[in-house]
């Protein structure tokens, strides 16, 4: 399996002191959409990938894959900043390969939705 991320900044506001940034990572694997989309919603691959700022599932499905209504609560620092997220599967079709992904979090103040697809 071979992979490859780039991104790019969607847009930035200021407003009363404060920044909001959006951006976009997409990563590009090369293996079955199958596999792909399972990789996309499994606990246990996110967690390894992201070991090294200690972020762990402590709420919700805390292992294997996150289904259609599920959640999980998440807490680690990114940044130098403590974050608390918890995300929620809104939708899900095995047959597109398709995801998504809406996730709230405590500090900082966010909302965000994540689209899980293949191109």
């Amino acid at each position: 399996m071979c992979l490859h991320d780039h991104g790019r900044l969607l847009d930035r506001v200021v407003h009363d002191g404060r920044v909001t940034v959006e951006f976009e990572v997409v990563t590009e694997i090369c293996a079955p959409v199958e596999v792909v989309f399972d990789l996309s919603l499994d606990i246990d691959a996110h967690l390894e990938s992201m070991s090294e700022s200690g972020e762990r599932a402590v709420g919700g499905v805390t292992s294997g894959l996150i289904g259609l209504g599920e959640d999980v609560t998440w807490r680690a620092t990114h940044f130098g900043i403590p974050f608390t997220m918890t995300s929620r599967i809104t939708e899900f079709d095995r047959r597109t390969a398709s995801a998504v992904r809406e996730s709230r979090s405590r500090r900082p103040s966010t909302v965000r939705s994540c689209r899980t697809s293949q191109r």
